[in-house]
């Protein structure tokens, strides 16, 4: 590494993508890259490292530059103009999963995240606390952690974290990338339907988390929610030590209860066999309580004692974008609170309100969602939905970007899913909108003092949050 050769990131506005690229930059490649479009946060890291980048895509980008390398990223298509001038020209390329493999796995042993929901926070909770334990561990996580300003950290220690994604690697390579992260040890936090694009049913979800799990060398381990209707299966496959944690008494780690306090939660479990005991997270909800629990399976396995937990992650600032408060007006139960957050799958949106309206007691809780992943906006969850925001005083749901050109027989009917929630309580308002203005104008004229408003989109959702903060801003200015 380090060796001056220019390496091209064909998709580097991705989170894996702009956070390898820089890594490079860190460690030496003159590094650049192109993608349709940069958005923030990952514009703004760009622009710190100081890489060149080309919009859009086009063959000359490519000639200009003439790079010894191009990752290709797995969300170029092989129609791409540049990805068909690579190929026809014979210039060398790979996937990031093979730049992963070169920089990080060849000289870490690896602790992979997985799992339909958590795993970035998981992730970046996990390196922080190896961190903080001495082990300055290397990390990449899928998500931005707040005061490192990127999503990647490049330690001396013998560990690699990397969060696990089961998305297949590029159209050159199908295959979900977490196979190619050598996990010695590894988390699982669920295994759900998810990425209808790509996986035809839950049954070739589990194929490929089992063959994940088989990766997994005798003397490593595996920790898994003991909950997950596929435990036994993960576990029969699994050549090494295996720790499960849940709110089962049979659970090896048990979450016992949560309390808030302010904007940290006093995480109550049991270790089998002893007594109960507890540790602090800057974090809320049991879904949380439980990534952490994880998250301590993990370090005890590494010989790090359970009673330095709290230390551990006490000042743990928490990932962009996941519960994440971006604006606080008033005080005392008249304070109005935005919270935006990476939400789509339905599990997802109901463990993100109800942890807000767990740590937000008799608030009005208005949800605003843009169903924007690739399967939230189709029909695979239409008629689950409804039931996610059951929690939710109010929700407003926002068509995603190309939603009109969505066949109408596969996309998400927002508009059912509303009328699903008044029926379900009539005294719920449930509306659906397909213009930005139309909604930001709802909002206002909604929001009341005392109010938690939740965004929750993995996308940007047209910066709906940040335009109603500045709103918000002024008026209490």
């Amino acid at each position: 590494m380090g060796d001056g050769k220019t390496i091209y990131f064909m998709g580097i506005g991705g989170v894996a993508m702009g956070n390898m690229a820089g890594v490079c930059k860190e460690l030496g490649y003159n590094v650049m890259g192109s993608d349709a479009g940069l958005y923030p946060p990952m514009s703004n890291l760009i622009e710190k490292l100081g890489i060149q980048v080309f919009t859009p895509y086009s063959e000359e980008n490519i000639k200009k530059v003439m790079p010894d390398r191009v990752v290709i990223g797995n969300v170029i298509r092989a129609t791409n103009p540049e990805a068909r001038w690579v190929l026809g020209n014979r210039v060398p390329y790979l996937s990031i999963t093979d730049l992963i493999e070169e920089v990080f796995l060849s000289r870490h042993k690896s602790l992979v995240v997985a799992g339909t929901h958590g795993k970035t926070t998981t992730t970046a909770l996990l390196s922080w606390a190896l961190y903080e334990a001495g082990f300055d561990p290397s990390s990449l996580v899928g998500g931005f952690v707040r005061k490192w300003g990127c999503g990647y950290r490049i330690g001396k220690g013998e560990w690699v974290v990397i969060e696990g994604d089961e998305y297949d690697t590029a159209f050159f390579d199908k295959t979900p990338k977490f196979w190619h992260y050598r996990p010695y040890g590894a988390i699982v936090t669920s295994v759900e339907f998810d990425h209808g694009d790509i996986y035809s049913s839950i049954e070739a979800i589990r194929e490929a988390f089992k063959r994940f799990v088989s990766l997994i060398p005798r003397e490593g381990f595996l920790v898994l929610r003991y909950e997950d209707p596929y435990r036994e299966e993960l576990v029969k496959v699994c050549k090494g030590k295996v720790i499960s944690y849940g709110v089962e008494d049979s659970a090896d780690l048990k979450l016992i209860s949560i309390l808030p306090r302010e904007e940290k939660t006093l995480v109550i479990y049991r270790r089998r066999g002893e007594r109960p005991t507890e540790f602090c997270i800057p974090l809320i909800g049991k879904h949380n309580a439980l990534n952490a629990l994880a998250v301590l399976g993990v370090l005890e396995e590494l010989g790090i004692s359970h009673r330095e937990f709290s230390r551990l992650v006490e000042n743990f600032p928490g990932v962009v974008r996941r519960q994440e408060i971006i604006g606080r007006w008033g005080k005392g139960m008249d304070e109005i609170i935005l919270i935006d957050d990476f939400a789509h799958h339905p599990t997802a949106v109901w463990e993100t309100l109800q942890a807000v309206i767990t740590h937000y007691p008799r608030r009005r809780l208005i949800a605003v969602f843009e169903p924007r992943s690739n399967t939230s906006k189709r029909k695979f969850f239409q008629g689950i939905y409804d039931q996610s925001f059951m929690r939710a005083d109010v929700v407003f749901l926002k068509a995603p970007p190309d939603y009109e050109a969505i066949p109408m027989h596969e996309r998400i009917d927002i508009e059912a899913i509303s009328e699903a929630i008044r029926r379900n309580d009539p005294s719920k308002e449930a509306l659906a909108f397909f213009e930005s203005e139309e909604l930001i104008h709802y909002i206002l004229k909604t929001i009341r003092e005392g109010d938690v408003v939740v965004f929750m989109s993995n996308g940007a959702m047209d910066k709906v949050p940040w335009r109603v903060k500045e709103w918000l801003d002024r008026c209490y200015s």
